[in-house]
């Protein structure tokens, strides 16, 4: 498991920051792990216990789909990214998130990212 948790950092995407990133091994793929990683990071903005959950089991069924994927195996990680806005609004507790999967195919590699955007409603 390789996990980072780096200060909050601009994405490509000019209105979003990583919150986390986390490499996962094909070989550690267990619903513990993703929850006990992700959980972590989500505890930094103190989201309501029910919008964790659903972010954790998005996230728990993107990792099982994308390890059953054919030629899954040919990929030694799944990265998991989370983002949230640049600009969050202190005072906004309603939150919802998308998830995009991400696959690129060179010749030497299968790469799946999985992102996953966190916004505030309204």
């Amino acid at each position: 498991m390789n996990q980072k948790k780096p200060p909050l950092t601009k994405s490509p995407e000019h209105d979003w920051q990583v919150l986390g990133e986390f490499k996962l091994m094909i070989g550690d793929m267990s619903e513990h792990t993703i929850n006990r990683w992700l959980s972590a990071i989500l505890s930094l903005l103190e989201f309501q216990t029910d919008f964790v959950n659903k972010v954790l089991q998005s996230a728990h069924n993107a990792v099982l789909h994308a390890s059953q994927m054919e030629g899954a195996v040919s990929s030694e990680h799944i990265h998991l990214i989370i983002l949230i806005p640049e600009e969050l609004k202190l005072n906004n507790r309603n939150w919802g998130f998308f998830r995009i999967e991400k696959i690129g195919n060179d010749e030497a590699m299968l790469d799946h990212t999985i992102e996953l955007y966190l916004y505030q409603e309204g």
